[in-house]
């Protein structure tokens, strides 16, 4: 669970730099007039934010205590998070 964790936190930081620096970069090649080919990066937004969602279902079967079960999170995936 930890090196996902780590994982996680990983991608959400190379998203976010990605964004803003080939963002700030394109806006500097058009400012001097260069043009660039766009070179779209495949982005992890969507995957980030279904991992987000997961991890917070996780955290509300755990905050339920003895209550909570491995069922009712895999319900609960399956529910909201079909594919």
């Amino acid at each position: 669970f930890e090196q996902l964790c780590i994982n996680f936190v990983n991608e959400m930081l190379q998203e976010q730099f990605n964004e803003s620096v080939f963002a700030a970069e394109r806006r500097l090649f058009a400012a001097e007039g260069v043009e660039v080919e766009d070179g779209s990066l495949q982005s992890s937004a969507e995957r980030l934010r279904l991992m987000t969602r997961m991890l917070q279902g996780l955290d509300d079967q755990c905050r339920l205590g003895e209550r909570g079960s491995d069922e009712e999170f895999f319900q609960e995936i399956g529910q909201k998070h079909t594919v």
